[in-house]
């Protein structure tokens, strides 16, 4: 079995000293593992993701503005996913990992996720690397999953276009043909804005051979920018076009406290109420408590199908103060302070029974964005075959290279050697954030 490892700062591949049976048994057990760990993940993050869309129920403002203006005091380094073991009534030892990785202004510009089997070694691999324009706006995602020793193989790329407002108004979602070795444009997402920045529709369009749909998402705002009602219409079907409302609502400080979420019954011609978020805010404004419940159509009460999670925050860090990835963004933008953990349960007999715990892991964040034009740092050979030579006392944090498009090539947190021997030969961009500065460099390779 293929594991990965995390060892001085270096990512390794490597196959486990195990017969063959073995081998098959745990790959077995590993691939049911995971796949029971995201259906669950999933199944308890539908209403969040889906039908309460917290990406759109606050208008946040330009993510890059606070790059320049508030700064960061820590960033998010991991979040860690344990699973509740109800036979044992704990949870599980193994647990699916998310590591994140920054540029000197705060930019994600590498996600690895895996299932973590032992401290720094890992199985059932992802990649995520994201390339930035130069407003720190990511403009291309590209995913791979490692197979076999150490080798990557794409399967998603996204690519993020703006209008010249800085909006993002069209995002593409590739899949990887591995028949063809081509990339096939599977789906997309059409946003329009107000003049205040604020979404007011989106148009999700997916296209694939299994699958074709083309839903309209409406959104409607108070004066204080607030979401208070979203509309989605599958605009495929002409028969019942309605799917599915939101409906939010704020307290005067606003924070969203409850939503009601309503799914059309063409024979009744009318809206009935399917689910329903109740939020608990405290002084501080943080939402503390969040149950869904599934309603009951009939009685007007909730069912005995309902889920809460618990969030535990440090008070003393705003959301402001702390960089993070992109889509954890998304989702966080109701969070007032630094979140620390989410706890996931769910009820069964009038009891609430854990489900899955997630844990976020800071480290300090130290902007260093300030050229160095006079440095330690010596480089060679340059141009190159292939190899790049790092020499120096100063302490790195880290280095990553693009290529002339700007995407991601490489990236590490120390000064070992660089192999560029697999890429194409031309010019390539150096970025060495180290305790001093920032070094660029242009590497030729030939």
């Amino acid at each position: 079995m293929f594991e990965f490892i995390f060892k001085d700062n270096i990512f390794i591949v490597k196959d486990k000293d195990m017969n063959k049976k073995t081998k098959i048994s745990l790959i077995l057990c590993l691939l049911i593992a995971s796949v029971n760990l995201f259906a669950q993940e999933q199944h308890n993050f539908n209403l969040i993701n889906k039908y309460f869309p917290a990406r759109y129920t606050k208008n946040i403002g330009n993510y890059s503005n606070r790059l320049e203006k508030n700064g960061f005091k820590v960033r998010l380094d991991s979040i860690t996913t344990l699973n509740w073991n109800t036979t044992t009534n704990s949870y599980e030892a193994n647990s699916v990992t998310r590591k994140f990785y920054y540029d000197a202004v705060g930019n994600n510009i590498l996600q690895v996720e895996g299932i973590l089997m032992e401290p720094d070694e890992y199985s059932n691999l992802n990649k995520s690397e994201i390339t930035y324009n130069k407003k720190n706006k990511a403009i291309l995602v590209l995913k791979t999953t490692v197979v076999g020793v150490n080798t990557w193989i794409n399967y998603e790329k996204v690519e993020k276009i703006y209008d010249d407002k800085d909006n993002n108004t069209i995002t593409k979602f590739y899949q990887w043909n591995t028949n063809d070795g081509k990339w096939e444009l599977y789906s997309f997402i059409y946003l329009n804005y107000n003049d205040n920045h604020l979404i007011i529709s989106e148009i999700d369009s997916v296209s694939d051979k299994k699958n074709k749909s083309v839903t309209k998402i409406d959104f409607i705002y108070n004066s204080k920018g607030n979401n208070i009602s979203t509309i989605t219409t599958n605009l495929l079907n002409s028969g019942c076009p309605k799917f599915y409302k939101t409906d939010n609502t704020f307290d005067i400080d606003n924070n969203l406290t409850n939503a009601d979420i309503s799914f059309w019954d063409s024979t009744r011609n009318e809206w009935l109420v399917g689910y329903k978020l109740l939020n608990t805010i405290n002084t501080k404004g943080e939402t503390i408590e969040s149950i869904y419940h599934c309603w009951d159509r009939n009685t007007n009460t909730p069912s005995d199908n309902s889920s809460r999670i618990v969030f535990i925050y440090n008070s003393t860090i705003s959301i402001d103060e702390v960089a993070f990835p992109r889509n954890i963004e998304l989702q966080e933008v109701n969070y007032r302070n630094q979140i620390l953990t989410i706890n996931i349960q769910n009820q069964k007999n009038n009891n609430w029974i854990n489900n899955q715990l997630q844990t976020y892991y800071y480290s300090p964040f130290k902007a260093n964005t300030n050229e160095v034009t006079k440095t330690n740092i010596i480089i060679y050979p340059n141009p190159t075959t292939g190899i790049v030579n790092i020499n120096t006392i100063e302490k790195i944090e880290n280095i990553n290279i693009t290529d002339i498009n700007g995407k991601l090539v490489y990236y590490q947190t120390n000064n070992s050697p660089i192999d560029l021997s697999q890429n194409v030969k031309g010019i390539y961009f150096m970025n060495i954030i180290s305790e001093k500065g920032v070094i660029n460099k242009k590497i030729v390779l030939y």
